[in-house]
């Protein structure tokens, strides 16, 4: 008898835990919307070497040890996402692990990104950071400026708090350094 207690005691407690993670999915899906930004702005000149600025950030990796610096210092940063603002960029690209057509030499490689924003949205003042990853497809006569592609994800501890993930896509010409992308994706403000 007291297995039997025992044994649907503790089916109560995995249903309610379950019953009570169903309801927190349910509400952080319900209060996720699709949102989307468009930053854009002038990069710096590359310098060798992955970013190693924030400290500790996720832009700090180079894999194949060949790797350059991109840094973009106060972006222009609209949309719903995070309202009207700037946002620093700190992007290591890694040419050592690039894909490359053996004909026009052009290719594509992996970068990894931290952008911090400092806008406002409906008045209040969002300070959030967000990591990103993906693929920086070389120019020909055809794709000029470069082509970027990936992801991101907001950082927990931002200002106010807000969690999502998504799509980017954008352009880097490198010949003027003006880089511009849009984030896209279900985000909990």
């Amino acid at each position: 008898m007291k297995r039997l207690v025992t044994l649907l005691a503790t089916a109560a407690l995995i249903g309610v835990s379950t019953t009570a993670r169903a309801q927190d999915v349910s509400a952080d899906a319900a209060t996720a919307k699709v949102l989307s930004a468009t930053i854009s702005g002038t990069a710096l000149a590359p310098t060798s070497g992955a970013c190693t600025s924030p400290a500790n950030g996720y832009q700090d990796q180079c894999e194949s040890g060949s790797c350059i610096c991109v840094t973009v210092n106060s972006a222009t940063m609209t949309g719903k996402m995070a309202g009207k603002g700037t946002a620093d960029l700190s992007v290591t690209v890694d040419t050592g692990d690039a894909v490359t057509d053996v004909v026009s030499t052009n290719g594509c490689s992996p970068f990894f990104g931290v952008g911090t924003t400092n806008t406002t949205l409906k008045k209040v003042a969002v300070v959030q950071t967000f990591d990103f990853v993906g693929t920086d497809c070389a120019a020909s006569k055809v794709t000029k400026p470069d082509v970027l592609s990936g992801g991101f994800a907001v950082e927990p501890g931002g200002t106010p708090p807000a969690s999502g993930y998504g799509s980017l896509n954008g352009t880097y010409d490198k010949t003027t350094g003006v880089v511009k992308f849009t984030l896209k994706g279900p985000i909990v403000q």
